[in-house]
């Protein structure tokens, strides 16, 4: 696989704990930095992925509620932010009626 070269600042004890676990493992730096990447990489996406599969469920939840209760009025999410936006208004403008 194509490498690209890039520079990469570093605070002082990161890079001493990095260059200790590479001396201990017998690798460069840039071995283990490659290797942190992905491995976060590699989280971000199953994070990602599992948001995706709750979202999902959670719209199967919402169909059987709307089937067996009938229309769902209004989607929850904008529902849950107006809530908010309501709470928010009360707290930096408690005169404001709304």
């Amino acid at each position: 696989m194509a490498k690209h070269r890039t520079q990469l600042f570093l605070e002082q004890d990161q890079y001493e704990s990095l260059a200790d676990l590479a001396d201990r493992q017998q690798c460069s730096i840039s071995e283990l930095v490659r290797d942190f990447v992905n491995v976060g990489l590699d989280q971000l996406r199953e994070r990602k992925q599992a948001r995706l599969e709750a979202l999902e469920t959670l719209t199967q939840i919402r169909r059987r509620v709307a089937q067996r209760e009938g229309r769902i009025s209004e989607e929850p999410v904008a529902a849950a932010r107006a809530e908010r936006e309501l709470q928010q208004d009360a707290v930096l403008r408690p005169g404001l009626k709304r």
